[in-house]
């Protein structure tokens, strides 16, 4: 076998914290040829995010970073700023989890690209200037010339990730749709055409349609360029479909580490077998989802044994007291377990026989949000679009359309040429009480402008939006029951959290806002955070020192602080892992059912609409195409587009539910 382009080896990354070093990669190791794609898998906290910011060289000079990260042929870990520098401008590109953190808020689409492709091209424009000179002029006319160019060549590159049109260029981020924002941040990525792609999370605000267009994308780079990508992901699907390999992460180690479709559909390890149980494929739509007990452990503390024994049922002092072996496997790859005899001979995975006690993995924990006998009632039950509960509507919109300028300049608005888009156009929808409202559509479909004219963050250009039979006031004039009626978790948790805030505070302003005492706030904070599987621990950590799916959950937690009676969820699993994805599916339905809230939910992944919603509202275009019962909408779609969002979202692997041997337990 050749030499990897890139050899990770005994990778680890220490923060600064305030009491101790954060171990965020404690001896992580991988490799990737050129021409193939690894999926880093695990769930948050376990340092993948971390990992990738160490090989393309971000971290800052108060993190210490150990191991071997060789880039053909030559150690990153050692090499200077400069050479770095150039290297991410040529030959290593990296796409982040959010694009918001990617994407200057006060520059356009256009700016963005030609600076990157200004980058790309440095070297030949100093060769040009050093012959004409900056006071001659021809370096400014050569630079004009390559301005033009680079222009047509950011049209071609938004064209590749699926953004057609010039206007796109002169677009600021915050025009853009959450799906638009991650295609600009692709293109981004690929200007350099570079040799090694970082791909965090790069499908993770994309619809399902737009998702599949960019993954085909991405193979077309690595079958024709030879284009070696490190894909992080917490779609399993999308790793068995599109990964040559998979590395399994936990606490910052590799776990297990294999061909992906050796590790998927028959696991070694526990914790894979633990995450494949939890995947929404299969599950009983408002039945309680299998989920891994616990949580990663905390990088503050030092583990001497195996990281992952807090959560195995097959853990025994050996366990505990030393780190275990990693097991050559040959061809099937590597996995980090002292206990596989015990385990038994590894094979494919299979649902649990009637006489088991765990739940497709949870170790015998009873699923999250179970009666006593194991059923959960849902809310309120729906029979072909129509729902049958006789409560009286919280929500209803009506007529509603919101138009924005796309050009009212005073000059326009003199020559008549003044132009507008619009975002929503008539539309009407109702929500009762208990009731969970699926918005399901591609990006730029309207979803996320008729939720922001549900919670009165944008205030419609025609028809009316009603909550409990009010007008939803905007938040500045809205009273206090408004205020304490609607929640809201936004699409990208981390640039909805102040950097400079703990997120203890972030959660506690609702509940200020309210009115509570001090101490109540106190209480309620480490419910809140027990809630969304966070102990106390976190409420004094800063969004920087959270991973992305740590931040959804405070997200999460701030938005059902008052136990509002409407809570609006855009894209509430996006960033999580399976493991955490089932857990807030759970605890969704687990409080629905408790305070008999309303949901309207927002989201990319048609799994988790299905499995959460009673109803599904189909959008195109600012427009309703379809709505119906989940059921329905899901089993027998009327209309060519819905079928088309289903199909695109049928991409995933096909392990079989877990076994008993691959159960986990929490101790």
């Amino acid at each position: 076998m050749t030499e990897p382009l890139l050899d990770v080896q005994h990778l680890r990354v220490q923060f600064e914290g305030a009491d101790e070093p954060v171990r965020a990669v404690d001896g992580l190791s991988l490799s990737v040829q050129s021409g193939e794609v690894v999926g880093l898998v695990g769930e948050s906290g376990c340092g993948k995010s971390a990992a990738v910011r160490a090989v393309a060289g971000l971290h800052g000079d108060d993190v210490r970073v150990e191991g071997t990260i060789a880039f053909d042929g030559t150690d990153l870990r050692t090499a200077p700023a400069d050479f770095l520098r150039r290297l991410r401008a040529t030959r290593i590109s990296t796409v982040f989890q959010d694009p918001a953190a990617t994407l200057t808020p006060t520059r356009t689409v256009g700016s963005h690209l030609r600076e990157t492709l200004r980058l790309v091209d440095r070297p030949a424009d100093r060769s040009l200037r050093s012959v004409a000179g900056f006071d001659l002029g021809l370096g400014r006319v050569v630079s004009r010339d390559a301005d033009s160019g680079r222009r047509d060549r950011a049209v071609a590159l938004l064209e590749d990730v699926g953004l057609t049109g010039s206007d796109f260029l002169d677009r600021y981020p915050h025009e853009l749709s959450g799906g638009e924002a991650q295609r600009v941040s692709l293109a981004l990525a690929l200007a350099s055409d570079p040799d090694l792609l970082l791909a965090d999370e790069p499908t993770t605000a994309l619809d399902a349609t737009t998702r599949v267009e960019v993954l085909d994308l991405l193979d077309g780079l690595v079958s024709e360029r030879g284009l070696a990508t490190l894909l992080v992901s917490h779609d399993l699907g999308i790793v068995g479909e599109r990964c040559d390999r998979v590395v399994v992460a936990y606490a910052g180690r590799t776990m297990e580490a294999g061909p992906a479709e050796r590790v998927l559909s028959t696991p070694h390890h526990p914790y894979t077998g633990a995450l494949l149980a939890c995947q929404l494929e299969g599950a009983v739509p408002g039945e309680p989802l299998p989920t891994v007990d616990g949580s990663v452990p905390d990088p503050t503390t030092e583990t001497a044994g195996c990281p992952f024994e807090p959560r195995c049922r097959h853990a025994t002092d050996a366990c505990r007291s030393a780190a275990p072996p990693t097991v050559d496997l040959g061809d099937d790859g590597c996995v980090s377990c002292g206990e596989l005899d015990a385990i038994a001979t590894p094979g494919p995975v299979s649902a649990p026989t009637d006489g088991d006690t765990a739940t497709g993995g949870t170790g015998g924990m009873e699923p999250e949000g179970a009666t006593s006998d194991g059923s959960q009632s849902p809310a309120v039950s729906v029979d072909g679009g129509a729902v049958t509960d006789s409560g009286e509507s919280i929500l209803e919109l009506e007529g509603v359309s919101k138009r924005y300028p796309v050009d009212d300049s005073w000059l326009a608005r003199l020559r008549g040429t003044d132009r507008y888009t619009d975002a929503v156009d008539d539309v009407s929808l109702s929500v009762v009480a208990g009731e969970t409202l699926g918005i399901v559509g591609e990006s730029g479909a309207g979803k996320s402008t008729v939720i922001d004219l549900v919670t009165g963050l944008d205030a419609p250009t025609g028809g009316s939006v009603r909550l409990d039979d009010e007008p939803v006031e905007a938040l500045a004039d809205r009273s206090r029951e408004q205020v304490v009626s609607i929640g809201r978790l936004f699409q990208h948790p981390r640039s909805s959290l102040d950097p400079r805030q703990r997120v203890g505070i972030a959660i506690e302003e609702p509940l200020v806002e309210a009115g509570w005492e001090p101490t109540r706030r106190e209480e309620r904070i480490r419910e809140l955070l027990t809630l969304v599987g966070l102990d106390s621990r976190h409420a004094d950590r800063r969004p920087d020192q959270l991973s992305g799916g740590q931040c959804q959950r405070i997200a999460l937690a701030r938005a059902i602080a008052l136990e509002p009676a409407l809570v609006v969820l855009d894209e509430p699993t996006a960033a999580l892992d399976v493991s955490v994805r089932a857990r807030v599916c759970n605890l969704l339905m687990e409080l629905q059912d408790r305070l008999a809230c309303a949901f309207v939910l927002v989201s990319h992944d048609l799994g988790v609409v299905s499995h959460l919603a009673d109803r599904i509202v189909v959008m195109r275009d600012g427009r309703i195409v379809e709505t119906g019962s989940t059921a329905a909408v899901c089993t027998a779609p009327e209309t060519a587009y819905t079928r088309q969002l289903l199909t695109a979202a049928s991409g995933v692997p096909d392990p079989s539910s877990p076994t008993d041997h691959l159960t986990v337990d929490h101790k």
